[in-house]
């Protein structure tokens, strides 16, 4: 669930405040990056679709929480709920920590990704575009999916624009997915966190991990699944898509998919599924 303009790149380096418009400041690193977010999540409320909802006390793991958006909506919205924040990447997850301490007895982050096993593995840091950020990045894709994305916003916002030239789209773009960084992070799996934190159930599990999603399920133990009520992710391919909607129905989810029309002429999909299955706990 991503974005771009031409917003210009701040950096990573000090944490940074934006004003939200909301009118509350958050630690953040880029701002339209943060824009974005903020639209998606408490404005459009793109995790709530196709059935999905929360009650007061709900427990939410958040995975790929990158500054907390999503882990901030559910603790204002949900007076007595808890979330489990998991970001991989050091100098986000510091973030991550700064702009959820207000909230710091019902939030736990977890400064690592989730994977089938435990171990470290190489991420790949775009400081101009954080969203895009993760295990599996490869910039020539990376960049694809951005610039559809951006050609697709534009033409949305000014359909006299017509087909939008390369050149075009490469200067809006800029550098956003220059200077990357790689350094070792921990994985876990899922199913290690349930038994180290003694959760009985996950309400909600939102995974927006850049193309790690059927490892991040390959790490969930049978007997955990009944523990987890409803799954909402974002897809980047085909494949994964198939394998992980096949998985999610042999669990016994009921499974919805949504593009939305910024990622058309991409595979990029938003995944909601809830569980049929009768709660164990």
């Amino acid at each position: 669930m991503t974005n771009a303009d031409e917003s210009h790149h701040e950096s990573s380096e000090r944490p940074l405040l934006h004003t939200l418009p909301d009118g509350t400041s958050i630690h953040h690193l880029n701002a339209y990056e943060t824009d974005f977010m903020y639209r998606e999540v408490f404005e459009e409320r793109a995790y709530f679709r196709h059935g999905i909802s929360l009650h007061p006390d709900a427990c939410v793991f958040d995975v790929g929480a990158n500054i907390g958006l999503f882990t901030l909506y559910v603790l204002r919205e949900y007076s007595e709920a808890t979330v489990h924040a998991f970001e991989p990447c050091p100098h986000v997850s510091a973030l991550l920590r700064l702009n959820t301490e207000p909230w710091s007895t019902r939030v736990t982050v977890h400064e690592c990704g989730l994977s089938d096993s435990d171990r470290v593995l190489t991420f790949t840091s775009y400081p101009g575009y954080s969203l895009l950020s993760g295990f599996c990045a490869d910039r020539t894709r990376d960049y694809a999916v951005l610039a559809e994305g951006l050609r697709n916003q534009m033409q949305a916002a000014d359909p006299s624009l017509g087909n939008i030239p390369d050149r075009m789209i490469e200067m809006t773009l800029g550098n956003k997915l220059a200077n990357e960084k790689k350094f070792g992070c921990r994985v876990r799996p899922l199913s290690d966190v349930i038994a180290s934190t003694g959760n009985g159930r996950i309400d909600l599990l939102k995974i927006d991990a850049e193309r790690s999603e059927i490892d991040i399920m390959r790490g969930i133990k049978d007997s955990d699944w009944p523990r987890i009520r409803q799954v909402v992710m974002e897809i980047h391919d085909a494949e994964t898509l198939a394998v992980v909607t096949r998985t999610l129905k042999d669990k016994g989810f009921d499974v919805s998919r949504e593009q939305d029309t910024q990622f058309s002429g991409t595979d990029v999909t938003n995944l909601y599924a809830i569980s049929l299955v009768r709660p164990t706990v």
